[in-house]
């Protein structure tokens, strides 16, 4: 049986981007600026940004917005609060 880095997919443009597919579903691209985007099987996309912040969508319209220091702040369709 393969391992999943054996399975897994990596493609380099000629930008500099990498994507990766991984045989779960899940798909990473790395750009050049430091930016990292995942996209999970479920429609959860993930945004890292290269200072360092994350962004996270759920398929269902929450988003949750990380800063460095830890800070939550989650936005959904009715309200946003932070935690």
């Amino acid at each position: 049986m393969a391992s999943l880095h054996e399975q897994t997919t990596q493609t380099t443009y000629t930008d500099g981007l990498e994507e990766f597919a991984f045989p779960v579903g899940q798909i990473e691209w790395h750009f050049p600026d430091g930016k990292i985007e995942v996209l999970y099987p479920d429609s959860t996309k993930k945004v890292i940004h290269s200072n360092g912040t994350a962004d996270i969508f759920f398929s269902d319209g929450v988003r949750v917005h990380e800063d460095i220091d830890g800070t939550r702040c989650v936005t959904d369709c009715r309200n946003a609060f932070t935690y």
